[in-house]
């Protein structure tokens, strides 16, 4: 599990409507054979508005419209780093949602695939423990990343790319293959 603070850019016909953005992401992964990932994965971010896009609506735009994605993740480990792939839903409120239902209320969606790449740092030593009666080691870590992810929402000047950058926290628990038992000589 990883969570991490994120700065944003946004490049493309976006980058004139957005200005430069934070949010945060939360990733839930297991890893298989040969060092696959899997997982899920869920971030959000805010940008202040910095020109409105062109849509007829009375209602007045949102000063910073939050972006929040939420979907799939498939990669790979390559030593103590991995490459992620991201596949999301993807969704952008324009303005204020007033009731339900709200027919003047402005939601872009679409969808948006990202590529990562995740920069563990170790933190401490790993801890042996028990998980589940089995052996198992818990690891803290210092996560970096850097990311591009393409966002096609229903609005193509709101459709482009955008960089990330992140610092975060990862929790990890590897299951032990193989240990021996050490025994215990007392002096005599």
């Amino acid at each position: 599990m990883t969570g991490s603070m994120v700065a944003n850019q946004w490049l493309g016909p976006p980058a004139s409507h957005l200005h430069l953005g934070g949010g945060m992401k939360i990733d839930l992964s297991i890893t298989g054979a040969k060092h696959f990932l899997y997982g899920l994965n869920m971030s959000f971010y805010s940008n202040k508005m910095k020109l409105p896009y062109s849509i007829q609506t009375p209602r007045t735009f949102l000063k910073a419209p939050p972006t929040i994605l939420i979907g799939g993740t498939i990669g790979r480990w390559f030593g103590k780093n991995n490459v992620q792939l991201e596949f999301n839903y993807a969704a952008q409120n324009v303005t204020d949602k007033i009731g339900d239902p709200d027919p003047d209320w402005v939601q872009l969606e679409g969808w948006s695939p990202g590529l990562l790449f995740n920069f563990p740092i170790q933190l401490g030593q790993d801890k042996p423990m028990y998980y589940y009666g089995a052996p198992t080691l818990f690891a803290r870590q210092l996560n970096l990343h850097v990311g591009f992810r393409y966002f096609h929402l229903s609005l193509q000047e709101a459709s482009g790319i955008m960089m990330e950058l992140g610092v975060g926290y990862r929790l990890t628990v590897h299951g032990v293959q193989e240990y021996r038992l050490k025994e215990n000589r007392s002096p005599k």
